[in-house]
């Protein structure tokens, strides 16, 4: 991302290939994260529709809120450490979503 050179101060070919590694580890570690809990929560969505279990609405915002605050963490680490700019508000919005959607869910 255009930020992380920023924060950086550096281009990504300027990085040695340790770095870069680290790098590209860490940031599959965390999109592995993000796919699983979207795994989880379609599979979840998926059980709620067959059972109406009233404990799955309460489950899928907790895993979104979980992974979505630990993702608001590290980009405001970034933006408060580094001159880097990552999408604090982006994160924000996804953090809204979700609390509009589980409303939402609770008055269905």
């Amino acid at each position: 991302m255009p930020y992380h050179a920023v924060a950086l101060e550096r281009e990504w070919t300027e990085l040695d290939i340790r770095m870069q590694t680290l790098i590209l580890a860490l940031m599959r570690v965390a999109g592995g994260g993000f796919l699983a809990t979207g795994m989880v929560v379609i599979l979840l969505m998926y059980l709620y529709i067959k059972t109406t279990e009233e404990w799955i609405i309460f489950i899928i915002p907790t895993i979104g809120f979980v992974t979505s605050l630990s993702s608001l963490y590290a980009t405001l680490l970034v933006k408060n450490r580094t001159p880097g700019l990552p999408p604090v508000n982006l994160t924000l919005l996804s953090i809204d979503l979700m609390l509009t959607g589980f409303i939402l869910s609770l008055g269905a």
